[in-house]
C-alpha cells in the first residue's frame, strides 16, 4: 500500500519504485495531492481502481513501468487534468477500454510499449488531442483499423516497431489525416505488402522507418504524398529494384537500404535523390559499381559500401563526391586500387578498406589523401 506518511509539499517528486504494491485503490492518494510525479515502476501492481488519482490536479507525470496491468479500462484515470506523460511501458496491457484516456486532455507523451495489444481502434484514443508521442512498439498488434489515428490530430511521433503488421493497404484513410506526424516507425513488423498511397494524410512526414520486414516488391506511388520525408530507412528487407521506392524522396537527406539485393548500382536509383548526404548500402550483394553510379549525390557526406562482393572500382568513381568524408569499404574483395580512385575526394577524413584482398596498389594512388586517415588492415599489399 501506499505510505501515509508522506508530507504534502508543493512540487513533490516521489519516487515509490520497487516496492510491493499490488492494487492502487480509490483515496489511495488523497494525503500527497501537491504531488508533480509519481513513479510507481517495478512493483506488483495489477490492477488500478477508478478514481484512485482523485484530487491529483497538479501531477503532471506518472510511471507505471514494469508492473503487471492486463486491462485499461475507462475511469482509472480521473482527475488527472494536469498530467503530461504517462508511462506504461513492460506490463502485460492486451485490452483498453473506449475513451480510456478521456481525463487525460493535457497528455502529450504516452508509452505502452513492450505489452500485450493485439489491436487498435479509433474510440480508444478519444480525449488526446493533444497528444504528440504515442509508442505502441513491441507489442503483439496484427491489426489497425481503418483511421485508428485520426484522432490524434497533434501527433509528431508514432513508434509501432516490432509487432506483427503484415499490410498496409491502398489509400484508404488508413492512418487518417494527421497533418503534424514527423516520425513513423514501423521497423521489424512481417509487412509483405504495402498499397498504392498507402502513407496518404501524412504529408509532413519526415521520417520512416521499415527496416526488418520482409518488403519484396514496392510499387511506384506507394509513397505518393511525402514531399517532405528526411530519413528514409528500408534495411533488411528483400527488395531489388529501388528506382520505384526513391523517385518521390527528391528531399531526403539520409538513405538506409543496407541489407537488400542490390548487385549493380547504376546512376538511375539516385537520380532524384540529390540532396542526400548520408547513404548506407552495406550487405547488399554488390559486385558491380558503374562509374556513374553517385554522379548526382554531389552531398554526400558518409558512404557505407562495406560488406559486399566489389572487386574493382574505375577511376573517377567518386568524382562528385568532394563534401564525402568518410567512405567504408571494409570486407569487400578489392583487388587493386587505381592512381585515380580517389580522385575527387578532397574532403574526405576517413577512409576504411580492411579486409578486402588488395594485393596491388598504383603508384601515388593516396598522394591526394596522405592528410587523411585511412587503414588497409587485413589485405595481401
Amino acid at each position: 500500500m501506499i505510505p501515509t506518511d508522506i508530507p504534502n509539499q508543493r512540487n513533490l517528486r516521489l519516487d515509490l519504485r520497487s516496492n510491493f504494491i499490488k492494487t492502487l485503490k480509490k483515496g489511495s492518494l488523497s494525503h500527497i495531492n501537491k504531488t508533480i510525479e509519481i513513479c510507481l515502476a517495478d512493483n506488483n501492481i495489477k490492477a488500478i481502481q477508478n478514481d484512485s488519482f482523485l484530487g491529483q490536479s497538479q501531477l503532471v507525470k506518472l510511471s507505471l513501468r514494469y508492473n503487471k496491468l492486463s486491462k485499461i479500462p475507462a475511469g482509472i484515470w480521473n482527475g488527472l487534468d494536469s498530467l503530461k506523460e504517462l508511462y506504461m511501458t513492460s506490463n502485460k496491457v492486451k485490452y483498453i477500454g473506449n475513451a480510456a484516456f478521456l481525463p487525460l486532455k493535457k497528455l502529450n507523451k504516452l508509452s505502452i510499449r513492450d505489452n500485450k495489444l493485439l489491436e487498435i481502434h479509433a474510440r480508444i484514443w478519444k480525449g488526446l488531442e493533444n497528444l504528440q508521442e504515442l509508442s505502441l512498439d513491441k507489442n503483439k498488434i496484427y491489426h489497425i483499423g481503418k483511421g485508428s489515428f485520426s484522432l490524434l490530430k497533434n501527433l509528431v511521433k508514432l513508434n509501432l516497431e516490432s509487432n506483427r503488421l503484415s499490410e498496409i493497404a491502398n489509400n484508404s484513410g488508413f492512418w487518417g489525416h494527421l497533418p503534424k506526424l514527423q516520425e513513423l516507425d514501423l521497423s521489424d513488423n512481417i509487412l509483405k505488402q504495402i498499397g498504392i498511397k498507402a502513407f496518404s494524410g501524412l504529408e509532413n512526414l519526415q521520417d520512416l522507418h521499415l527496416d526488418f520486414n520482409k518488403l519484396v516488391h514496392i510499387e511506384q506511388d506507394v509513397f505518393f504524398g511525402l514531399p517532405l520525408i528526411r530519413r528514409f530507412s528500408i534495411s533488411s528487407n528483400k527488395i531489388s529494384d529501388f528506382e520505384n521506392v526513391l523517385c518521390k524522396f527528391m528531399n531526403v537527406s539520409s538513405l538506409r537500404l543496407s541489407g537488400n539485393y542490390m548487385p549493380e548500382l547504376t546512376h538511375k536509383i539516385f537520380a532524384r535523390n540529390i540532396k542526400v548526404q548520408h547513404l548506407h548500402l552495406s550487405s547488399t550483394n554488390m559486385t558491380h559499381i558503374n562509374r556513374s553510379a553517385f554522379i548526382f549525390l554531389k552531398k554526400l557526406l558518409i558512404l557505407n559500401l562495406m560488406d559486399n562482393e566489389i572487386q574493382t572500382l574505375a577511376d573517377g568513381t567518386f568524382l562528385n563526391q568532394g563534401k564525402l568524408i568518410e567512405l567504408d569499404m571494409r570486407k569487400n574483395q578489392l583487388e587493386i586500387i587505381g592512381s585515380g580512385l580517389w580522385q575527387g575526394l578532397v574532403q574526405l577524413q576517413k577512409l576504411y578498406l580492411a579486409r578486402n584482398s588488395i594485393a596491388f596498389i598504383e603508384k601515388l594512388s593516396f598522394v591526394s589523401l596522405q592528410d587523411k586517415w585511412w587503414t588497409l588492415e587485413s589485405n595481401t599489399s
